[in-house]
Order: structure tokens, then sequence, then C-alpha cells
């Protein structure tokens, strides 16, 4: 039997959107003029920005037209991509962090405009409107009205995933964080953008949040707009390793696609097809061997670990000094640390404030490092003044992987070609 805080979240959401009350059969048209206040505090103002002309690719080829943009990743091998022109696709992003999203459409060339972007934390909105030129940033989530939203084609939001994590409490709807799930569906409710991309940790779909899961997802399918429509709703668990970057960085994905513009069925990329590449062809040179006994953290505890974790990959007969292994040396002594031989463990906004170690290097990995295994460009992330690395680190932590991202647009561009005119090459595809 659900839990009674489940079963209110559902009653007191569907309650004013009209679902299954007396009389209420509308749907959004009937919850239009009934404005609830889900958290209180006033209306956040926002601040807006000037627009530099939004997004696509850049080249300095623009005699005919078409161009071609070289992405500078040499050592994930993407693949050149063509750049089109077409009416640009209308992109707003909730929860923005660092806007993987828009890196992600960057680097596949679309045309676009960066009509909107929402982000709470103060520091990661100073990054955000340094690097990216979203024409309105808004400050909270849970105060932002659908009216206060221009129009938009394709929706992103990476909701707070803290009360969903196995590493968290896990606290689900009980946690203020996940409660903010309750205006995000408010406001897609009564904007029914054509396709929205929502991310958040594996955890959510899993038996601990089952409740909570099934509950979003008969949200989600029972919304419709004036006119009737409703969505196609679809998630899947991607990991990022499994998309040609050298992370296991499992996530969950909920795709909606309205009705009327979902022209094929989704068709999502296959895990079997992308090797994963191997990390030394992002870490670079290592250093001589006979250093590397030498060199050892700055921290008491993540010393500790560091050497029992080498001590433990020895007896199994490993060469760490010789074979690169990425390790988690920042946990507590009462908990076991994780390392992967080829590949990063999962970046988080803690552990990436510092980096995982580098066991053939004897050092942590860098900002440029950790860009790369988020698939963003190394250097596309400019500090503002006052910003650390150590705080940008942790934003990467925390971002959307951009390969994810861009597999995801490719799919999206086939399922719904009145967005995106032409199929788009998945870049990790093969």
């Amino acid at each position: 039997m659900a839990r009674p805080h489940v079963i209110r979240l559902v009653q007191n959401l569907r309650a004013p959107l009209g679902w299954g009350m007396p009389g209420g059969g509308d749907g959004v048209a009937g919850a239009m003029g009934r404005r609830r206040r889900w958290h209180s505090g006033a209306l956040a103002g926002h601040t807006a920005i000037a627009s530099r002309g939004g997004g696509g690719c850049k080249d300095n080829d623009d005699d005919d037209g078409v161009g071609l943009l070289t992405l500078s990743r040499p050592s994930l091998g993407v693949k050149l991509l063509r750049r089109r022109e077409q009416r640009p696709l209308r992109v707003a992003t909730l929860c923005s962090g660092i806007e993987a999203p828009i890196q992600a459409l960057e680097q596949l060339c679309i045309p676009f405009r960066h009509v909107a972007a929402c982000e709470k934390d103060p520091v990661v909105r100073r990054v955000l409107a340094h690097n990216f030129a979203p024409e309105v940033l808004h400050e909270d989530l849970a105060a932002l009205q659908p009216g206060e939203l221009p129009p938009h084609d394709l929706l992103f939001v990476g909701f707070p995933c803290q009360p969903w994590s196995s590493d968290g409490v896990g606290k689900g709807f009980l946690d203020l964080r996940g409660a903010l799930i309750i205006p995000l569906v408010q406001l897609i409710s009564e904007t029914m953008p054509p396709v929205a991309v929502l991310e958040n940790v594996k955890g959510l779909a899993t038996a601990r949040h089952a409740e909570a899961f099934g509950g979003l997802l008969m949200l989600l399918r029972d919304l419709r707009d004036a006119k009737g429509r409703g969505y196609e709703v679809q998630y899947k668990v991607l990991d990022t390793k499994h998309f040609g970057v050298p992370q296991s960085r499992p996530r969950l994905w909920i795709i909606l696609v309205r009705s009327d513009v979902l022209a094929r069925g989704l068709s999502w990329p296959c895990p079997s097809e992308r090797p994963c590449r191997d990390i030394d062809l992002i870490l670079g040179q290592r250093p001589p061997r006979s250093s590397l006994t030498r060199k050892y953290p700055s921290s008491t505890n993540a010393q500790a670990n560091l050497l029992n974790q080498m001590r433990a990959l020895k007896d199994k007969g490993e060469h760490p000094f010789d074979d690169t292994f990425i390790l988690d040396i920042d946990h507590s002594q009462s908990r076991a640390g994780s390392s992967s031989k080829g590949f990063s463990p999962c970046l988080t906004r803690a552990r990436a404030r510092q980096g995982h170690w580098i066991s053939t290097h004897g050092r942590r990995l860098n900002t440029g490092e950790m860009a790369q295994l988020q698939s963003m460009l190394p250097g596309r992330l400019r500090l503002p003044p006052g910003v650390s690395h150590a705080a940008l680190n942790a934003m990467i932590g925390n971002s959307m992987s951009v390969n994810i991202i861009q597999c995801i647009v490719a799919m999206l561009s086939r399922s719904v070609p009145s967005l995106f005119h032409e199929p788009i090459a998945d870049p990790w595809a093969g």
C-alpha cells in the first residue's frame, strides 16, 4: 500500500489541475486562473541577460552558409558535423547548472535560441551568466510562473538528485528539494512544451522510491492541454561510459514528447554499439614511474584511503603504477572506496571539488580532464572573478553528461522532425 505522504502528494497535485475531480475534466484550461503557491515566499525576481545572438556552430567559413565545425576533442574522436540552416530551436533550461544541454547543442552545430534559464545557486548562476547568454535568467524554480517562461520547443531539467540518491539520506518527497517535482510538473502542465527532457540519478527509478517514481510518471502521462494533447512518456537509465566517454555515470532520463509532434516512436540509443574510450587518451603524458611512490594527496584521510586501495589492487594482482586506475580517495574510513581501471568512477558535486586520484600520474584529476569526462570542451567554461576552480569542479561533477544529451537530441530529431527538420547525426554512433 502506498505511504500516506505519497497519496497526499498525488491528490494535492491532481486536484488543482482538474484531474479526476468533479467538474474538473478540463485539465490545464481549468487550472488557469486557479494559481497556487506550492512554496512560501514572494515571487523571486529575474535578471534579464542580453542575448549574444543565440547559438549554433562557430566557424570562419561562412561564404556558402554551410561551413564545418571541428571539435577540439581528438581524444574523443567526435566526427565533423555540418551546420544546418534552419529556424533556431527555442531552448529553455531549468535547474540549469553549467548548461550541459546548451553545450551539447553547440557541439552538434544546431542553431538555437537560449530563451530561458533558471538556477537558484548564486555562485552557479554567476558562472552561467559569465559563459552563456540566456535571454532571461530566473532564480527560483519554485517561484517561477508559467507566464514568465517564454515559448520554447525543448525543455531540459536536471532537478535535484539528493532526495533520490543512494549516497544520500533518500527522503524523497519528504525532502524540500524532492518536493520541487511539484512546481516542475505544474510548470510543464501549464506550458506544455513540445518536448521535455528530465534527468536525475537512477535511484529515483529503484524499488526504494517506486511509489514516488510511479506517481511522477502517472502525473506526467495524465497531462493534457486545452486541445486534449498529452505526452508520450518514456524513461531509461543511460551510462556515460557506454557512449564513448570514460566515466561511469548511470543516470535516469525521462523523455516527454507531445502527441501532436511525435511522428515516430522513440528509438533509444544502443549502448553496446559504443565502446568506451580509454581514459589515457585524456590524461596526457605520464610522469616517470619512479616518482609515483613519492606522490601523495595532502589530506591525511585521503592518504590512508589511497594506500589501502593501492594495496588492495596489488593484492588482486593488478599493477596500478602501470595500468591507469582512477580512485575515489575522499570517502570516510567507515565506507569502502571505489576504483576503476581505464575509466573514472562517477564524478559528483562533492568528489569533483578535489578530483579523483590517477594511479599512473600520482595526482588528482584537474578541471579540464573532469570537463572532458563530462564530454565538455576543455576551456569552454571561463571562471568569473571570485569563483574558485574547486567551485567550478563541483559544478562539473553535478552536471548532466553532454554526450548523453547529444545522443538523446539525435534520437529526438528522428522522432520529432517538425522541430529539427532533418535527422541529426549521432556523434557517438558506431
